[in-house]
Protein backbone atom coordinates (compact mmCIF):
# COMPACT_ATOMS: atom_id res chain seq x y z
CA UNK A 1 0.00 0.00 0.00
CA UNK A 2 1.36 3.27 -0.87
CA UNK A 3 1.49 5.92 1.44
CA UNK A 4 -1.27 8.25 -0.14
CA UNK A 5 -3.91 5.36 -0.03
CA UNK A 6 -2.58 4.49 3.29
CA UNK A 7 -3.34 7.80 4.85
CA UNK A 8 -6.59 8.31 2.97
CA UNK A 9 -7.48 5.18 4.07
CA UNK A 10 -6.80 6.05 8.06
CA UNK A 11 -8.71 9.70 7.61
CA UNK A 12 -11.42 7.73 6.61
CA UNK A 13 -11.09 5.24 9.42
CA UNK A 14 -10.93 8.16 12.16
CA UNK A 15 -13.39 10.54 10.50
CA UNK A 16 -10.48 12.87 10.16
CA UNK A 17 -10.80 15.33 7.27
CA UNK A 18 -7.11 17.45 7.00
CA UNK A 19 -7.53 21.18 8.66
CA UNK A 20 -5.89 23.69 6.93
CA UNK A 21 -6.03 25.75 9.83
CA UNK A 22 -3.73 23.43 11.79
CA UNK A 23 -1.56 22.83 8.98
CA UNK A 24 -2.40 19.13 8.26
CA UNK A 25 -0.50 18.48 5.30
CA UNK A 26 0.59 14.71 5.83
CA UNK A 27 4.31 13.27 4.04
CA UNK A 28 3.02 10.73 1.51
CA UNK A 29 6.62 10.68 -0.71
CA UNK A 30 8.57 7.52 0.51
CA UNK A 31 11.78 9.15 -1.36
CA UNK A 32 11.51 12.25 0.79
CA UNK A 33 10.93 9.88 3.85
CA UNK A 34 13.98 7.88 3.12
CA UNK A 35 15.73 11.77 2.86
CA UNK A 36 15.12 12.51 6.16
CA UNK A 37 15.84 9.16 7.64
CA UNK A 38 19.41 9.19 5.95
CA UNK A 39 20.17 12.12 7.11
CA UNK A 40 19.06 11.74 11.04
CA UNK A 41 21.48 8.92 11.06
CA UNK A 42 19.55 8.05 14.07
CA UNK A 43 21.42 6.12 16.99
CA UNK A 44 19.52 3.67 19.53
CA UNK A 45 20.61 5.81 21.99
CA UNK A 46 18.60 8.81 20.81
CA UNK A 47 15.81 10.26 22.10
CA UNK A 48 13.39 11.94 19.69
CA UNK A 49 10.49 15.00 20.05
CA UNK A 50 7.99 14.45 16.61
CA UNK A 51 5.68 17.64 16.69
CA UNK A 52 3.00 16.77 14.72
CA UNK A 53 3.33 12.84 13.84
CA UNK A 54 -0.22 12.94 12.19
CA UNK A 55 -0.64 9.46 11.34
CA UNK A 56 2.55 8.18 12.33
CA UNK A 57 4.22 7.71 8.89
CA UNK A 58 7.25 9.32 10.06
CA UNK A 59 6.85 8.18 13.69
CA UNK A 60 7.31 4.43 12.84
CA UNK A 61 10.37 4.87 10.91
CA UNK A 62 11.90 6.78 14.09
CA UNK A 63 10.75 4.32 16.40
CA UNK A 64 12.20 1.34 14.61
CA UNK A 65 15.53 3.21 15.17
CA UNK A 66 15.47 4.85 18.23
CA UNK A 67 15.32 4.80 21.97
CA UNK A 68 12.08 6.80 22.47
CA UNK A 69 9.77 8.69 20.69
CA UNK A 70 7.52 11.28 21.59
CA UNK A 71 4.87 12.34 19.09
CA UNK A 72 3.34 15.90 20.50
CA UNK A 73 -0.26 15.81 18.44
CA UNK A 74 -2.16 18.52 19.15
CA UNK A 75 -5.41 16.97 17.20
CA UNK A 76 -7.11 14.45 19.68
CA UNK A 77 -8.12 12.34 16.63
CA UNK A 78 -5.07 12.16 15.15
CA UNK A 79 -3.47 11.28 18.25
CA UNK A 80 -5.95 9.00 18.91
CA UNK A 81 -4.94 7.25 15.76
CA UNK A 82 -1.52 7.13 16.04
CA UNK A 83 -1.92 5.43 19.43
CA UNK A 84 -2.35 2.06 17.71
CA UNK A 85 1.51 2.60 16.87
CA UNK A 86 1.80 1.98 20.80
CA UNK A 87 0.67 -1.73 20.62
CA UNK A 88 3.95 -2.32 18.15
CA UNK A 89 6.10 -0.03 19.29
CA UNK A 90 6.62 0.19 22.90
CA UNK A 91 8.95 3.01 22.76
CA UNK A 92 6.26 5.55 21.09
CA UNK A 93 4.40 7.94 23.97
CA UNK A 94 2.05 9.98 22.40
CA UNK A 95 1.17 13.59 23.89
CA UNK A 96 -1.71 15.45 23.32
CA UNK A 97 -0.97 19.20 23.86
CA UNK A 98 0.52 22.26 22.14
CA UNK A 99 4.09 21.73 21.81
CA UNK A 100 4.22 25.65 22.40
CA UNK A 101 2.75 25.36 25.70
CA UNK A 102 5.17 22.52 26.95
CA UNK A 103 8.53 23.80 28.32
CA UNK A 104 11.70 21.91 26.95
CA UNK A 105 12.77 20.36 30.65
CA UNK A 106 8.64 18.68 30.69
CA UNK A 107 9.43 16.92 27.24
CA UNK A 108 13.13 16.04 28.63
CA UNK A 109 11.52 15.01 31.37
CA UNK A 110 8.58 12.59 29.39
CA UNK A 111 11.57 11.43 27.25
CA UNK A 112 13.33 10.09 30.69
CA UNK A 113 16.64 11.66 28.94
CA UNK A 114 19.54 14.23 29.34
CA UNK A 115 19.68 15.27 25.44
CA UNK A 116 17.37 14.98 22.62
CA UNK A 117 16.96 15.59 18.95
CA UNK A 118 13.57 16.91 16.88
CA UNK A 119 12.75 15.72 13.73
CA UNK A 120 9.09 16.40 12.70
CA UNK A 121 7.05 17.64 9.16
CA UNK A 122 5.73 20.86 11.63
CA UNK A 123 3.08 22.46 10.72
CA UNK A 124 4.00 25.67 8.82
CA UNK A 125 1.86 28.33 10.42
CA UNK A 126 4.39 28.01 13.79
CA UNK A 127 7.57 27.17 12.34
CA UNK A 128 9.13 30.69 13.74
CA UNK A 129 7.59 30.09 17.26
CA UNK A 130 8.73 26.65 17.66
CA UNK A 131 12.21 27.55 16.20
CA UNK A 132 12.13 30.17 18.78
CA UNK A 133 11.16 27.79 21.27
CA UNK A 134 13.82 25.38 20.76
CA UNK A 135 16.87 27.81 20.15
CA UNK A 136 16.25 29.99 22.67
CA UNK A 137 15.18 28.11 25.84
CA UNK A 138 17.19 25.79 27.31
CA UNK A 139 17.10 22.77 27.31
CA UNK A 140 17.52 22.79 23.87
CA UNK A 141 18.13 20.08 21.39
CA UNK A 142 21.30 18.08 19.99
CA UNK A 143 19.39 19.12 16.40
CA UNK A 144 16.28 20.11 14.38
CA UNK A 145 15.62 18.29 11.32
CA UNK A 146 12.62 19.44 10.10
CA UNK A 147 10.46 20.42 6.73
CA UNK A 148 9.70 23.86 6.56
CA UNK A 149 8.24 26.14 3.97
CA UNK A 150 10.94 26.49 1.07
CA UNK A 151 10.81 30.32 1.58
CA UNK A 152 11.63 30.31 5.19
CA UNK A 153 14.37 27.41 4.82
CA UNK A 154 15.75 30.05 2.63
CA UNK A 155 15.49 32.62 5.00
CA UNK A 156 17.19 30.90 7.57
CA UNK A 157 20.36 30.00 5.63
CA UNK A 158 20.74 33.74 4.40
CA UNK A 159 23.98 35.54 3.52
CA UNK A 160 25.62 38.14 2.10
CA UNK A 161 23.19 41.01 1.90
CA UNK A 162 20.05 39.06 2.60
CA UNK A 163 20.37 38.66 6.24
CA UNK A 164 17.22 39.26 8.39
CA UNK A 165 16.80 38.74 12.60
CA UNK A 166 15.46 35.02 11.84
CA UNK A 167 18.52 34.04 9.72
CA UNK A 168 20.83 35.84 12.71
CA UNK A 169 18.74 33.94 15.01
CA UNK A 170 18.93 30.46 13.63
CA UNK A 171 22.54 30.39 12.64
CA UNK A 172 23.56 32.49 16.34
CA UNK A 173 22.26 29.18 17.93
CA UNK A 174 23.10 26.90 15.51
CA UNK A 175 24.45 25.90 11.95
CA UNK A 176 21.60 25.39 9.48
CA UNK A 177 21.69 24.09 5.99
CA UNK A 178 18.86 23.09 3.38
CA UNK A 179 19.46 19.05 3.13
CA UNK A 180 17.06 19.08 0.09
CA UNK A 181 13.87 20.78 -1.86
CA UNK A 182 10.40 18.77 -1.08
CA UNK A 183 7.47 19.66 -3.87
CA UNK A 184 4.20 20.39 -2.97
CA UNK A 185 3.19 16.94 -4.82
CA UNK A 186 4.84 15.33 -1.83
CA UNK A 187 2.15 16.36 0.91
CA UNK A 188 -2.12 15.93 0.94
CA UNK A 189 -3.42 17.77 0.76
CA UNK A 190 -0.93 19.26 -1.47
CA UNK A 191 -0.48 22.60 0.04
CA UNK A 192 -0.05 25.61 -2.28
CA UNK A 193 3.82 26.27 -0.89
CA UNK A 194 7.00 23.87 -2.21
CA UNK A 195 9.01 22.40 1.23
CA UNK A 196 12.46 22.04 2.07
CA UNK A 197 14.14 19.49 4.20
CA UNK A 198 16.20 21.65 7.44
CA UNK A 199 18.92 20.58 9.01
CA UNK A 200 20.12 23.00 12.01
CA UNK A 201 22.82 21.54 14.53
CA UNK A 202 22.56 23.44 17.51
CA UNK A 203 26.10 24.88 18.85
CA UNK A 204 26.87 27.08 21.81
CA UNK A 205 30.07 29.27 20.23
CA UNK A 206 27.81 32.25 19.84
CA UNK A 207 26.44 32.28 23.43
CA UNK A 208 30.07 31.56 24.80
CA UNK A 209 31.33 34.38 22.65
CA UNK A 210 28.79 36.70 24.22
CA UNK A 211 29.42 35.92 27.62
CA UNK A 212 33.12 36.73 26.88
CA UNK A 213 32.19 40.22 25.90
CA UNK A 214 29.95 40.18 29.24
CA UNK A 215 26.64 41.19 27.14
CA UNK A 216 23.41 39.39 27.84
CA UNK A 217 21.29 37.55 24.92
CA UNK A 218 19.04 40.44 25.64
CA UNK A 219 21.05 42.94 24.95
CA UNK A 220 21.93 41.64 22.20
CA UNK A 221 18.58 41.00 20.48
CA UNK A 222 17.74 44.71 21.52
CA UNK A 223 20.37 46.05 19.35
CA UNK A 224 19.44 43.76 16.66
CA UNK A 225 16.02 44.60 16.62
CA UNK A 226 16.44 48.04 16.35
CA UNK A 227 18.87 47.83 13.85
CA UNK A 228 16.11 46.05 11.78
CA UNK A 229 13.46 48.44 12.73
CA UNK A 230 13.75 50.02 9.02
CA UNK A 231 15.22 47.19 6.82
CA UNK A 232 15.81 50.09 3.83
CA UNK A 233 17.52 51.93 5.83
CA UNK A 234 21.20 52.23 6.87
CA UNK A 235 22.40 50.89 10.13
CA UNK A 236 23.08 54.85 10.58
CA UNK A 237 19.57 55.94 10.48
CA UNK A 238 18.14 53.02 12.58
CA UNK A 239 20.60 52.81 15.32
CA UNK A 240 20.53 56.65 15.80
CA UNK A 241 16.74 56.76 15.73
CA UNK A 242 15.07 54.03 17.49
CA UNK A 243 19.02 53.63 19.64
CA UNK A 244 18.80 57.02 20.65
CA UNK A 245 22.67 57.33 19.52
CA UNK A 246 23.43 60.82 17.89
CA UNK A 247 24.54 59.77 14.26
CA UNK A 248 28.12 61.01 14.47
CA UNK A 249 28.77 58.50 17.60
CA UNK A 250 27.04 55.35 15.35
CA UNK A 251 29.30 56.30 12.43
CA UNK A 252 32.54 56.45 14.75
CA UNK A 253 31.45 53.26 15.98
CA UNK A 254 31.29 51.87 12.36
CA UNK A 255 34.57 53.36 11.48
CA UNK A 256 36.34 51.98 14.31
CA UNK A 257 35.06 48.48 13.28
CA UNK A 258 35.70 49.10 9.64
CA UNK A 259 31.78 48.26 8.58
CA UNK A 260 30.37 50.83 5.92
CA UNK A 261 28.83 53.90 7.08
CA UNK A 262 26.14 52.94 4.46
CA UNK A 263 25.60 49.24 5.24
CA UNK A 264 22.31 48.02 6.58
CA UNK A 265 21.54 45.43 9.22
CA UNK A 266 21.10 42.73 6.42
CA UNK A 267 24.53 43.25 5.74
CA UNK A 268 26.13 42.30 8.70
CA UNK A 269 27.25 39.04 9.45
CA UNK A 270 26.87 37.49 13.19
CA UNK A 271 30.58 38.12 14.22
CA UNK A 272 30.48 42.04 13.17
CA UNK A 273 27.03 42.17 15.77
CA UNK A 274 29.19 40.92 18.23
CA UNK A 275 31.77 43.10 18.01
CA UNK A 276 29.21 46.09 17.66
CA UNK A 277 27.32 45.13 20.61
CA UNK A 278 30.84 45.22 22.38
CA UNK A 279 31.43 48.63 21.59
CA UNK A 280 27.73 50.31 21.97
CA UNK A 281 27.24 48.72 25.52
CA UNK A 282 30.70 49.89 26.33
Amino acid sequence: MDLLTEVQNLCAQYDLEPSKKMGQNYLIDAEVLAEIISTAKIKKTDHIVEVGPGFGVLTKELASRAKKVLAVEMDPRAALAITRLGNIYQNIEVVTNNILTIKNAELLAQLGSKSYRVIANIPYQITSRLLRKFLSYDPKPKDLLILVQREVAQRVVAKNGQRSLLSLSVQFYGQPTIVTMVPSSSFWPEPDVNSALLHIIINDDYIKKLKKAKLTEQDFWSLLKASFAGRRKTLVNNLSNSWHCEKKEVIKILKKLKINEMARAQDLYLDQWLSLASEVYE
